[in-house]
């Protein structure tokens, strides 16, 4: 399952690793990271802590609060 949260930057992406079971956040195709839950990507995306300057240079933003406003995706 992945998880799907558009933005006027592009469309951010949380998808599970199938060799170390751990899960990626992505923008435009780009890979910013890796994380144990998608919860904790979801928590960078929020805290504006991804490694995507046009994103975490907001320095705080009032959604996606967490993975229920991200959209599920199979």
């Amino acid at each position: 399952m992945d998880y799907i949260y558009n933005t006027e930057f592009g469309i951010f992406k949380i998808s599970k690793n199938s060799y170390d079971n751990r899960y990626s956040l992505h923008i435009n195709d780009e890979c910013l990271g890796s994380y144990p839950t998608p919860q904790q990507a979801a928590d960078d995306v929020f805290m504006c802590a991804t490694g995507f300057d046009d994103w975490d240079n907001q320095i705080s933003v009032d959604n996606p609060i967490d993975l229920t406003e991200w959209t599920k995706q199979k």
